[in-house]
């Protein structure tokens, strides 16, 4: 929990100029937009509403993004973008209860980085939260879950030469 807490949702590399997330980016968002988000999240985790949060923070609605939504619906939304986001329409409107590999999804959605007019296009995102959709580098996304928990392998990219490093997990 100390380490959760004491890390950033959303983290941008300007060096590598990387927008590294959990799950997932709406289009409405920008880099500065999704580590803005992000930050407002983390205050609450290292603050002492943090139990309140968590107590609040676990459900599918809202799903569309207003940028003057304030309090709890707010920090849930920002929450489930960033951690669960795998599919979204073009409002950005995502859809939590569908795991699986693309074309899984219902007809108005689509991989939340397969929105043409996303304006997190033209920077790379780094993210996981997506076995079924496996490890992807591709120019302006890395995905990089391996399926891990599921007795996969754990992934690891290096930005430097997008060289991939894996370990073999073990199921409990």
């Amino acid at each position: 929990m100390d380490w959760l807490i004491n890390h950033p949702m959303a983290i941008w590399s300007s060096e590598f100029q990387l927008l590294r997330v959990h799950a997932g980016v709406i289009p409405q968002w920008d880099w500065q937009a999704a580590v803005s988000a992000g930050n407002e999240v983390s205050a609450i985790l290292q603050s002492g509403q943090r139990g309140e949060f968590f107590n609040r923070m676990y459900s599918n609605k809202p799903r569309l993004w207003r940028e003057e939504r304030t309090g709890w619906k707010r920090l849930r939304l920002i929450t489930n973008i960033l951690t669960r986001l795998r599919f979204c329409d073009e409002l950005g409107r995502g859809i939590y209860n569908v795991s699986g590999p693309p074309g899984t999804q219902p007809d108005s959605y689509k991989p939340w980085f397969k929105h043409k007019h996303r304006k997190t296009r033209d920077i790379t995102v780094a993210f996981g939260h997506w076995a079924a959709l496996g490890l992807r580098v591709k120019k302006r996304y890395f995905a990089m879950d391996s399926g891990c928990v599921w007795g996969g392998r754990l992934s690891a990219l290096k930005l430097e030469d997008h060289t991939i490093y894996q370990v073999k997990c073990t199921e409990n």
